[in-house]
């Protein structure tokens, strides 16, 4: 099975509706300059969830965790979202599938 398709059936069954930001609302942007010290990433809203997305806050770095889900990039290669996030939706479901197989 292809890995594009397996990450949308996975996508498909965890009900995650964004592909982007993997229901986090949240995504990352580089700064162009860190002048002011504040940092050289901001955080924004997920701008395919949101239509006006609007800034959160800055960061120093890109490597961001919300609720155990990566914060990704919003410049991103729409075509790589699968490379990219298949790793994390994998963990994701085989937690999923855990925590179904302890309920029964």
């Amino acid at each position: 099975m292809s890995t594009n398709r397996e990450f949308l059936e996975k996508i498909r069954e965890l009900n995650i509706s964004c592909i982007k930001c993997l229901d986090s609302q949240m995504l990352w942007k580089n700064r162009n300059n860190n002048d002011d010290g504040l940092g050289w990433f901001i955080v924004v809203m997920c701008d395919r969830c949101n239509p006006e997305p609007y800034f959160l806050d800055y960061s120093m770095t890109s490597n961001l965790i919300i609720n155990g889900t990566p914060i990704f990039n919003m410049d991103d290669n729409p075509d790589e979202y699968s490379i990219v996030r298949f790793p994390i939706v994998r963990k994701m479901y085989d937690f999923y599938i855990s925590m179904k197989r302890r309920d029964f």
